[in-house]
């Protein structure tokens, strides 16, 4: 269902009404119960505009670069990928995918859609400032943003990134709650991840640089990665996986965990470790014979497992 420009006029007045109640109640929702509308589909949190808070708010008044469709399933946002250099996700909890596709399968635009099950959710905010697009699980500010978790479903999420996005996709961010990713065929110049929790899991990527912060969970790179990673490993295990090319630098530090990196059997590296504890493991042959791509590897461990292996 395409809501019309009247109907966004009288979601926006009510909603208004319904921000002045909520300061004055302090929120939206008392005891785990909604103050307001608890009948009504419109309030729900998984509703047609559901715990949107203050900042989609605006957003609906304003108007948003990209064409939104929401129903009480989920919701579809869409944008030419012309108008498209970087890409930011942060996203709490599901499964969500990210896939490069034939312009033809999306017209050269980006499709966003999410999908509700199980009971109600919060609705996504997707916009683009600078280039930039932004897609949020959730508003994160106070107001109607602070309706009650309890009574959230599950949320799953599709982007389809049109092949052609390629030629001019700076960074592509992904910052993880929780849950499963899936990320497939991206091309892009800079690769960042956040991780808190869950599973990551990235193939076919080809970028120039990758920076990952990773505090638990489980994390897979496939692809190439040419100038360098960086790497932040409080726990959680992480491993990557570049068959055709190493990468000129890979720095960082870890706490704990273990940490995998598969390079060509022929890769010239040269590791400075600075280890406290835990093990690393240069399975590359030694001396390093042929002309391999050189690789300088500089890392802090504090723990943990650390292997160095030809890729498969």
């Amino acid at each position: 269902m395409k809501l019309r420009a009247s109907t966004y006029v009288k979601i926006v007045l009510i909603l208004l009404l319904c921000l002045l109640v909520c300061d004055l109640f302090g929120g939206c929702m008392r005891n785990g119960r909604p103050l307001l509308g608890s009948g009504s589909p419109l309030f729900m949190p998984g509703g047609v505009v559901g715990c949107m808070g203050q900042q989609a708010l605006e957003d609906v008044a304003d108007g948003v670069r990209g064409s939104y469709e929401t129903t009480t399933e989920g919701s579809h946002f869409e944008i030419d990928a012309d108008e498209v250099n970087a890409v930011e996700l942060n996203w709490l909890a599901g499964e969500v995918s990210v896939m490069v596709v034939p312009d033809g399968d999306t017209g050269g635009k980006i499709l966003v859609d999410e999908v509700v099950e199980g009971g109600s959710a919060p609705v996504m905010l997707c916009g683009t400032n600078g280039g930039v697009l932004a897609i949020d699980y959730m508003e994160g500010r106070q107001g109607l943003s602070g309706c009650s978790a309890n009574h959230f479903g599950r949320k799953s999420l599709t982007v389809q990134l049109p092949a052609s996005l390629a030629g001019h996709l700076g960074v592509f961010e992904l910052e993880a709650a929780s849950g499963h990713y899936e990320v497939t065929g991206l091309t892009c110049e800079a690769l960042e991840l956040g991780v808190a929790s869950g599973e990551v899991s990235v193939t076919g990527l080809t970028a120039d640089r990758a920076d990952l912060s990773v505090a638990s969970g489980r994390v897979s790179v496939q692809g190439e990665i040419a100038e360098k990673i960086g790497l932040d490993q409080a726990s959680g295990d992480v491993s990557f996986s570049l068959p055709d090319r190493a990468p000129a630098e890979v720095t960082g530090s870890m706490s704990s965990g273990s940490l995998t990196l598969a390079l060509p059997a022929d890769t010239q590296l040269s590791a400075d470790m600075d280890k406290m504890s835990g093990s690393f493991n240069n399975e590359l042959a030694s001396p390093v014979t042929g002309e391999g791509q050189p690789c300088d590897l500089s890392f802090d461990m504090i723990s943990g497992n650390f292997t160095v292996r030809p890729a498969a």
